[in-house]
């Protein structure tokens, strides 16, 4: 019934189990889907106030988990034979969760009307070899001894057992009761389930009746955008809910000339368990400057079966645009446009060559009339001495 001490392989085989358990088992919490269940008049002594039918977390809030036992009867008043004896009958109900095992207990001792000096406490439980326990007190629920509904029920404030969040598994219930006279030990007179075959598990819910778990995810969160042309984004719910939901999404405002459409209205329905995917649908200006990147912040709200919209940062996302501006089409290449695009690309140059050109030509044109004004002079000189010559012949000085 208790946790004894065993081999290490044993310890992880009970845990792969009991993964196992919170993985596949749907989690209770009702008078008719209890975690606890056990057989009625199997209490030693065959009394209704000892004898245990069932256990389950019958309520849950953000801040506490309400635990009830059931019982085939409880007593208004003790019976004759206690007020002789003066014994105390303890009911206590076992569970885990992060990893810590507690208790929550309910101490009656011989009593009046409807136990009203009943206390109430919270445990956390270690458990030792040879079927023992220890107890160290982390707290004080509320708690009642409910005859009319032959029940024990015990308030807990999450704060006293870690402040369990949203999805965390409460595992290993187990509950047992325990009936001890005055000056002798405590015998335990009912159990049902044990630590090492326990209950069913249950999911951390809050306030809820449904666990919900909704978020967005992006196969494209930056996309490159061309004017006139639309951007597309596939963007997919996942819902690890528990039941059915409803998601409505929006965007932040956009710089104008932005459009953002979605390819469904909303809100979109996502069953349980489900994933939905659809487009958001980003339109580019004209006017759009080049490697200009806006920004799209998407924000989600879902709608819970107790007709509340809640929020939740899983909905958030951010998509980016990125403007691209389209090239101009290619032109046939002919020998004209080989030529234009020769001079556009290479025009300094030209320049600089046409200019040398010139000037080369200019000097050439200076040089060559120098030139030419000598041999004038050359050719006068000559024919002057060729007169002479003719003069020398003929006789003359």
């Amino acid at each position: 019934m208790m946790k004894a001490a065993r081999p290490f392989q044993l310890h992880v085989l009970l845990l792969l189990v009991a993964l196992a358990i919170a993985a596949l088992a749907v989690s209770a919490g009702s008078v008719d889907d209890p975690e606890v269940t056990d057989g009625s008049g199997d209490a030693a002594g065959g009394r209704d106030s000892h004898d245990i039918i069932k256990a389950w977390v019958e309520a849950e809030t953000n801040t506490t988990i309400t635990l009830r036992m059931q019982l085939t009867a409880l007593d208004t008043v003790s019976p004759r034979d206690d007020w002789l004896t003066l014994p105390t009958t303890t009911y206590e109900y076992y569970f885990s969760i992060s990893d810590k095992d507690y208790c929550v207990r309910a101490t009656v001792p011989v009593h009046g009307p409807f136990a009203a000096l009943a206390s109430y406490g919270l445990y956390k439980v270690t458990y030792g070899g040879s079927d023992n326990m220890t107890y160290d007190s982390v707290g004080n629920p509320g708690g009642n001894y409910l005859v009319a509904d032959s029940a024990v029920q015990w308030v807990v404030a999450k704060g006293d057992i870690g402040s369990p969040s949203q999805g965390e598994i409460m595992t290993h219930m187990w509950a047992a009761c325990y009936f001890q006279p005055r000056n002798e030990g405590k015998e335990e007179v009912d159990h049902a389930q044990s630590y090492d075959a326990p209950g069913l598990t249950y999911t951390i819910r809050g306030q809820y009746s449904q666990l919900y778990h909704v978020f967005l995810r992006a196969s494209n969160s930056t996309v490159e955008g061309e004017p006139r042309m639309a951007t597309v984004f596939n963007i997919t719910i996942v819902s690890e809910s528990t039941t059915d939901v409803e998601v409505n999404i929006t965007n932040s405002s956009m710089p104008a000339g932005y459009y953002v459409n979605y390819s469904r209205l909303m809100p979109i329905p996502v069953p349980e368990g489900t994933s939905i995917t659809f487009q958001v649908v980003v339109n580019v200006p004209d006017d759009a400057k080049n490697g200009t990147d806006v920004m799209i912040k998407l924000t989600g709200t879902y709608l819970t079966e107790e007709e509340e919209e809640l929020t939740t940062d899983n909905l958030n996302l951010i998509l980016k645009v990125r403007f691209i501006p389209q090239k101009p089409p290619e032109e046939e290449q002919t020998m004209f446009t080989i030529l234009r695009d020769f001079v556009k690309d290479y025009y300094l140059y030209l320049v600089i060559v046409i200019i040398i050109a010139i000037v080369a030509a200019l000097l050439y044109m200076f040089l060559g009339r120098g030139i030419k004004s000598d041999d004038a002079a050359l050719h006068e000189y000559q024919a002057y001495l060729d007169s002479q010559g003719e003069k020398r012949e003929m006789g003359g000085t």
